[in-house]
């Protein structure tokens, strides 16, 4: 195996096996940056309440799109190297774990969804995602609401009620989350 460049970027590599979800999540969130650099300070108040044990590498309210944007490159170039066998675990399941958080935030806050194929699941906190993913309920695929947040005055998150999908004239495999942050299964 050759070694690789520094600067290398996995879209740059032949690698045929399939990318993470939280990397298509990390750039998701590095794109809306990008056109909001606000959501770098509301991001940052999300892991702040709901992974306060998230050890961030800089963490600098003065500066949050650039504390944010370092951790969100960092974290992707750990989750790439991994893919290439060129870093050890601790480092990439650290990388994971903010890629989940980062996940999290993008479901509940950005209305972003996470449909594997593989799996046959769908995640999303939309209320109207079984117009969006007709077909792959009536094909089977598992339905998982989570609760939608939204940010108060006081610049804490609350998270929003979870309700059934609205009868269909097909059944759809369904859990939703409960206010304790718990799932159940709807039958």
């Amino acid at each position: 195996m050759k070694p690789i460049k520094k600067n290398t970027k996995i879209s740059d590599l032949k690698y045929s096996g399939k990318i993470p979800h939280e990397i298509y999540f990390i750039n998701i969130l590095l794109d809306k940056i990008k056109n909001d650099r606000n959501i770098s300070f509301l991001f940052m108040l999300y892991v702040d309440q709901y992974y306060p044990n998230y050890k961030w590498n800089i963490k600098d309210y003065s500066n949050t799109s650039f504390s944010v944007c370092f951790e969100l490159s960092l974290q992707k170039r750990v989750i790439e190297r991994k893919l290439l066998n060129d870093i050890n675990t601790k480092p990439y399941q650290n990388a994971l774990i903010f890629g989940d958080i980062v996940m999290d935030f993008a479901i509940r806050f950005l209305n972003c969804d996470y449909k594997n194929d593989d799996y046959k699941i769908i995640v999303s906190s939309k209320n109207n995602c079984n117009k969006t993913y007709k077909h792959e309920l009536e094909d089977g695929y598992l339905l998982k609401k989570m609760s939608k947040v939204i940010l108060n005055k006081n610049l804490t998150y609350e998270k929003l009620r979870v309700f059934p999908t609205i009868e269909n004239d097909y059944e759809v495999n369904e859990i939703i989350e409960l206010n304790d942050g718990s799932y159940q299964k709807i039958l």
